[in-house]
């Protein structure tokens, strides 16, 4: 059979590939490699390879098709009460599979459209070869209460592509078909239509409007082993597939890459293949900034486990990147999104609404107030995983897993950076320090979280000054910045600094809203666009210049003290999900060896804190611990916070309190001040917390301290305290006059 005539237009120079996703060139006219191929995994006939190898490389560029939804008309209304607020789903089955179909598209919702939606919505473009099997499928559904109800289904309907580009005008490469009203079924009943368009860049046409910055890399499916098993999600949600390399060569393990769902990534996959095509080029002055990105392997094309082994089923494609958790036993990672607007109207698939709607979400978390948000935590510490955030509503009832989800969600993203950085190096829980795993051989978790800020600091601050100097200004849009570690070893003692930091990670990622310009580019913009650039690449850098500042202080503040602790102070709190949590008492321990022992609470003025039975107390033990020689500690105090008994109760409603422990350090007058607090334990007056805190004293200033800064006291000036100064709560606080001028001065000595 004859390829169709807009097969032939698909087609480009180079080999076909195999049409069962095995990566192989297609037989001559033939739209196998082979008799035998059934995929990936083979089989293959004896001379299959040499005939493929023959045939020359496979073309990796296809024409690009993408799906234009316009608007709908529904027949009745799918709502009880009120009117419909609709949205549209587009999907793609290569070879008519529907188990296999691929979403290309979601709409947005059309907020009181009723039954007349209008979208205008394009689709991501997909590879299309002119196969006459392949189907578009477009399901209409009305959204519930804003989302946090499943969805109405309204109907649906399914189209060969071929049909749709029937009737295509073909203008300097690129075909465009009529709108076409579709008609929507539901249970045999037709509930209204849907007008759709579609839209072939013929790859290679002249005229063709640049279909070789979207070509698609191929990964050769040869390197590694299928069928592939799904991890699951993180941070968002697309899945994610472990990739185990079956030779590992040039330093690289077996699970050196890992695979993201495609259909997923679309909206990331452009940005990739530029960013790939740069490099081939000499990445045109961005060579730096792109040093911080995933390393980037192509498309891989394989099978799922467990998914079946369905004969013509189209196989998953999985984009292949760097894997973070390669070479961690349990990698400890923060989701850190940048910039203080993560959405602009009418860019990228963003629709004014969606944009204002986003922005409204943005001004009530962290990006707001510090230019960023902590968008995940993987790996949370004890302390950090014991906040509730639903604890002040325990006594309304029970919650849904999703409302938790979303509760602990906007909890970290209105987590001020100073808290995001201690919890982010606790480890006065996990891993066992050395002294309780008898292995002086390793160093302390102290030392340990000493290492792995420092590292994240200088990698910052590179990171802040690749952005300064970078040629021409990014529209980095809802990008992201991930800081991990291993969490779960103990490095050797003795080995050198670079050795010690080996699982720190610092990558920039998360391309969907996100475009790469170059200086050709942008000299190529009008005045209006460049100058929007301008002021999103400003918006940029401030929050990469905010981040570097909130880690250096951290450090400063944490491990910088040469000079010795002045005081220390164990506070207790009542925990509070939904405000300033309230202040129980303190206790302020004499600074030397002092064995455990039981102390009464005093509130601020120093009066007695009393609970139902007696005077409330707190029992604690502290000693010295010294540290051999080329540690960057001189030693620490080591203060173990047991518990409490006879606390007062903050909860009216209960009767109890959610009780956790906060030890706070200051030095040199107040020039160093910084705080670790314990698990909350809920509902309870007399907690038990057996958690011991680190206070370490530090032998010698940090490299970055004296290349970045003139002095101690220029630290001191520019590094200042968090403000307000030790405050607990997940309510962002806006940056003071002080923290500006400071701020500033950071990034004065950034760009200088």
């Amino acid at each position: 059979k004859s390829p169709s005539p807009i097969r032939k237009a698909a087609s480009r120079e180079g080999a076909e590939p195999c049409r069962h996703g095995c990566g192989r060139a297609a037989f001559g006219s033939f739209t196998t490699c082979c008799t035998h191929c059934k995929g990936v995994a083979g089989p293959h006939a004896r001379d299959c390879l040499d005939k493929s190898q023959a045939a020359g490389p496979v073309s990796a560029e296809q024409a690009q098709l993408v799906v234009h939804i316009s608007r709908a008309v529904l027949f009745r209304s799918f709502d009880r009460v009120g009117r419909m607020d609709p949205f549209a789903v587009a999907a793609w089955a290569k070879g008519g599979v529907p188990t296999g179909a691929l979403e290309i598209g979601r709409t947005k919702t059309a907020w009181g459209a009723h039954m007349h939606p209008k979208w205008d919505h394009m689709c991501r473009s997909i590879p299309y070869g002119g196969a006459a099997s392949d189907v578009l499928s477009f399901s209409v559904y009305e959204e519930n209460l804003g989302g946090m109800r499943a969805a109405t289904f309204c109907g649906a309907v399914s189209v060969d592509v071929e049909r749709l580009l029937l009737e295509a005008v073909k203008d300097r490469g690129v075909r465009t078909s009529p709108p076409t009203s579709l008609t929507l079924v539901k249970r045999g009943e037709e509930t209204g239509h849907i007008v759709v368009q579609a839209v072939l860049h013929v790859c290679g046409a002249p005229g063709s409007p640049g279909c070789a910055e979207v070509a698609l890399t191929p990964a050769d499916p040869a390197l590694f082993e299928s069928p592939v098993q799904r991890i699951g999600v993180s941070g968002g949600t697309a899945p994610f597939f472990n990739l185990v390399l079956r030779k590992a060569d040039r330093g690289r393990s077996a699970s050196y890459w890992i695979g993201k769902d495609l259909s997923r990534a679309m909206d990331e996959i452009t940005f990739y293949e530029q960013r790939a095509k740069l490099q081939r080029a000499g990445s045109h002055g961005l060579g730096t900034l792109f040093s911080f990105m995933f390393e980037y392997c192509g498309v891989l094309e394989c099978r799922e486990a467990g998914a079946g082994d369905c004969q013509g089923a189209p196989p998953l494609k999985l984009l292949v990147l760097r894997n973070l958790r390669d070479g961690c036993k349990n990698l400890r990672m923060l989701d850190i999104k940048i910039g203080e607007n993560t959405a602009a109207p009418n860019w990228q698939g963003k629709s004014r609404f969606a944009a204002l709607r986003q922005a409204v979400i943005d001004g009530f978390t962290n990006s707001r107030a510090e230019g960023f948000r902590l968008e995940g935590f993987d790996g949370q510490p004890p302390a950090l995983k014991s906040l509730d955030p639903l604890i002040d509503l325990r006594f309304v009832g029970d919650f849904s897993e999703a409302m938790r989800k979303k509760a602990a969600r906007m909890l970290l993203q209105r987590m001020p950076a100073a808290e995001m950085f201690m919890h982010f190096v606790d480890l006065h829980q996990q891993p066992n320090d050395a002294s309780e795993l008898d292995a002086p051989d390793r160093i302390t978790t102290a030392e340990y979280a000493e290492l792995v800020l420092c590292a994240i600091v200088e990698k910052l601050v590179e990171l802040a000054i690749a952005c300064h100097v970078a040629p021409a200004p990014q529209k980095w849009l809802g990008s992201s910045v991930a800081l991990g570690f291993d969490d779960m070893t103990l490095p050797i003692r003795g080995l050198s600094r670079e050795e010690l930091v080996q699982t720190v990670r610092v990558n920039i990622f998360d391309w969907g809203r996100s475009e790469l310009n170059t200086l050709e580019h942008h000299t190529s913009l009008s005045a209006e666009d460049q100058a929007n650039r301008l002021q999103y690449w400003k918006e940029y850098m401030g929050g990469i210049d905010r981040l570097s500042w909130e880690a250096a202080r951290s450090y400063w503040h944490r491990f910088g003290n040469t000079q010795g602790w002045d005081s220390v102070v164990i506070r207790v709190y009542d925990f509070n999900s939904h405000g300033a949590c309230d202040y129980i008492g303190e206790v302020r321990p004499h600074l030397s060896t002092t064995l455990e022992t039981a102390v009464p609470l005093v509130d601020a003025a120093g009066n007695e804190v009393r609970g139902k039975v007696g005077p409330a107390t707190v029992t604690y033990s502290l000693e010295w611990r010294d540290l051999p020689k080329g540690s960057q500690f001189v030693g620490m105090w080591r203060i173990r916070v047991v518990r409490a008994a006879d606390l007062p109760a903050k909860n009216v409603a209960s009767g109890t309190s959610d009780p956790f422990a906060s030890v706070v350090a200051q030095g040199a007058g107040g020039q160093f001040r910084f705080r670790q607090d314990s698990c909350v334990v809920a509902g309870n007056l007399d907690p038990l917390w057996n958690e011991t805190f680190d206070v370490p004293v530090a032998c010698r200033q940090p490299d970055f301290v004296t290349a970045l800064l003139e002095s101690n006291r220029q630290a001191a000036s520019i590094l200042m305290s968090p403000s307000p100064p030790l405050q607990f709560g997940v309510r962002t606080v806006p940056t003071c006059s002080d923290e500006g001028a400071a701020l500033k001065r950071w990034t004065h000595c950034l760009t200088r």
